[in-house]
């Protein structure tokens, strides 16, 4: 299916909202979605209202009000929060996540790719790794879109690229592989017709 017909209304508000600020292209410009957004497209379910935008190698020059800019959707007045710079600065990708990520649809002058599962999750553990943030890796994998192991090597790949005290990140790949098998194990009650256990509440 077309991403863009996927691609919740929020986001399509703010893409309209970035492509008058950028004027008319020259030819298409390449953009990857992570965050929330990125999530719910893969598996229809809503976790947090966030967007993450990255330009691939592209160096785009916006005004700083649409680093953080916030989308009100009618009628329900749901609010989405954006960051630029996705692929940037200290952002936890391992090799190869642009090429894995879900290229099929097109926005105004956007080429649209949605960052694959395995690389949302990636991330995640790069980010702020709040129980919200956990949440979202758990529902990628009851939706069967996670497997702890290949999280686990792709995640090591990830921190290759970082330079320092990188033991805090080992301690949540740890933790996110954890937080799969616990996804993983919703998923297989729901297919056997289980009650759900429920869950300890996070800190």
């Amino acid at each position: 299916m077309d991403i863009v017909k996927r691609l919740s209304q929020e986001a399509e508000n703010w893409l309209a909202n970035m492509a008058q600020e950028l004027g008319p292209l020259k030819k298409p410009l390449p953009i990857w979605i992570g965050g929330g957004v990125a999530t719910e497209f893969h598996t229809g379910t809503l976790v947090r209202d966030s967007m993450a935008v990255g330009f691939g190698e592209n160096r785009v020059l916006v005004r700083h009000r649409l680093s953080s800019f916030l989308v009100a959707a009618e009628p329900d007045n749901r609010e989405i929060y954006v960051r630029l710079g996705l692929g940037r600065w200290n952002e936890m990708l391992a090799p190869g996540w642009m090429e894995r990520a879900e290229a099929s649809g097109r926005n105004g002058p956007f080429e649209i790719h949605v960052m694959a599962p395995l690389d949302i999750a990636t991330s995640i553990i790069g980010g702020d790794f709040w129980a919200v943030d956990r949440d979202e890796i758990r529902t990628l994998a009851i939706h069967g879109l996670l497997e702890a192991e290949e999280l686990r090597i792709t995640a090591r790949a990830a921190l290759d690229l970082f330079i320092g005290d990188i033991g805090f990140l080992e301690t949540r790949i740890e933790k996110a592989v954890e937080v799969v098998g616990e996804g993983l194990a919703i998923r297989a009650e729901r297919l056997l017709g289980k009650p759900e256990r429920n869950l300890s509440p996070e800190m």
